[in-house]
């Protein structure tokens, strides 16, 4: 998942046969569509793009669709 799937990180990885989507942490709409039949969600916020506050709030936005989409695992990291 990311907000750039044309941007040089994602297409490496898409080179590698990684599936690329285009989604936002602040969002609601991309990320249901991201982990629509996903089995586990590995996610990371970035707090010095974000802020403390903000990035908490992606990081349950994003804990309550996964829960919602039925997702498995969950772990969630944190650049701070």
């Amino acid at each position: 998942m990311t907000r750039n799937p044309a941007g040089g990180a994602a297409q490496a990885l898409a080179a590698q046969g990684a599936g690329i989507i285009q989604a936002d942490l602040d969002d609601l709409g991309s990320l249901e569509i991201a982990l629509a039949g996903a089995w586990g969600v590995f996610a990371l916020q970035n707090t010095w793009e974000a802020g403390v506050e903000r990035e908490e709030e992606q990081g349950k936005r994003l804990a309550e669709i996964a829960k919602r989409q039925g997702v498995q695992h969950y772990v969630y990291s944190s650049v701070g």
